[in-house]
Parts: C-alpha cells; structure tokens; sequence
C-alpha cells in the first residue's frame, strides 16, 4: 500500500484515500462544530464593549468583570 502511495501522483491525493480505513473514517464523518471555549467568551465580552461610551467607573468595573472570567491557573 504504501509504495502505492508513493508511486501515485501527487496531484491526485484522493484516489488511494477510500482504500485506507484511517482516512476514510475520518474523511466521511460530519465535522461537528467546537463548543465554545473560555477564550472565545472573553472575546465575545471584549466585542461588546464600547469603550468610548463607558464612564470610568463603567469601564473599571467591565474591565473587572472580565478579569473574573479568566480561568484560575
């Protein structure tokens, strides 16, 4: 199989793929998507932001607020 492989043109990668079970598993499985992850929150939290409208005391307290959003290391 794998002199195979070699010996295929690398421009056409796919058609050995389905002969190997590995990659055909994973080629034909539905991509699920991630769940959301801490970093993406803490973006998210950023993006809503407006800091030009934010009193001081507003953007103290938002800046505050992310800070509890980090992950404790």
């Amino acid at each position: 199989m794998l002199a195979k492989l070699e010996a295929n043109d690398r421009g056409q990668p796919k058609t050995l793929i389905d002969d190997l079970p590995l990659f055909a598993i994973t080629a034909r499985a539905p991509a699920e998507p991630a769940p959301p992850s801490e970093a993406d929150a803490l973006i998210e939290a950023v993006k809503a932001l407006h800091p030009d409208e934010l009193t001081p005391r507003e953007a103290l307290d938002a800046l505050y607020a992310l800070k509890a959003k980090l992950p404790t290391t």
